[in-house]
């Protein structure tokens, strides 16, 4: 994983790797995470107030120059988080394997089932009150799941993929919300439960 806030820039990894490298410089300076687990996404609107997430249900924060674990040792693989604006990590999501998503809630962090329990989550995002997932495909479908507001359930969302496809991450731009995948695999989400294919 790998975020920047234009000061910094800063890449987890593998066995709980974690550089950083300030966007003037050249060298890359590795910092102790306090974990051996594997780390998938890195997430941050400042670079001195970040979240890591990984293998074993791990969740790290950086906050006053170290790396604090604030959940671990369960057995859901996070790939990627998202946190709102502003929010004060209320109301973050962390994508995962097994269809689940953590979310923080009230200090704590929460697991929801969001679709199906055999797929992987890779991405998540957030528009206004809107959530979305989406995550490897099940069967002869892609896995895109989506809830309206924090009182709506999660459900599944319809693409027109001609072939089965992964998907690995989201972001919003121009009022959509845009999803990447395997084999070159593009969608635009512009409102209601149906997803677009873009093509390159």
């Amino acid at each position: 994983g790998v975020t920047s806030d234009g000061v910094h820039t800063v890449v987890v990894g593998d066995g709980g790797f974690i550089a950083r490298r300030a966007e003037d410089g050249l060298e890359w300076v590795q910092e102790e995470s306090g974990t051996d687990s594997d780390l998938h996404g890195v997430f941050g609107y400042t670079s001195d107030d970040l979240w890591a997430v990984g293998s074993d249900s791990t969740v790290l924060h950086y906050v006053e120059g170290a790396w604090v674990q604030e959940s671990g040792g369960g057995s859901v693989d996070l790939q990627s988080l998202w946190i709102p604006p502003g929010a004060d990590m209320e109301g973050a999501i962390a994508a995962g394997s097994g269809g689940i998503v953590y979310k923080r809630h009230n200090g704590q962090w929460v697991t929801e089932q969001v679709a199906d329990g055999s797929a992987t989550l890779h991405g998540v995002w957030g528009v206004g009150e809107a959530r979305y997932a989406v995550g490897s495909a099940v069967g002869d479908y892609v896995t895109i799941s989506g809830k309206a507001n924090s009182l709506s359930p999660w459900d599944g969302h319809n693409a027109n993929v001609n072939k089965v496809k992964d998907l690995h991450g989201l972001t919003s731009a121009l009022g959509d919300v845009w999803a990447v995948g395997h084999g070159g695999t593009m969608l635009r989400f512009s409102g209601g439960k149906n997803w677009e294919i873009v093509s390159l």
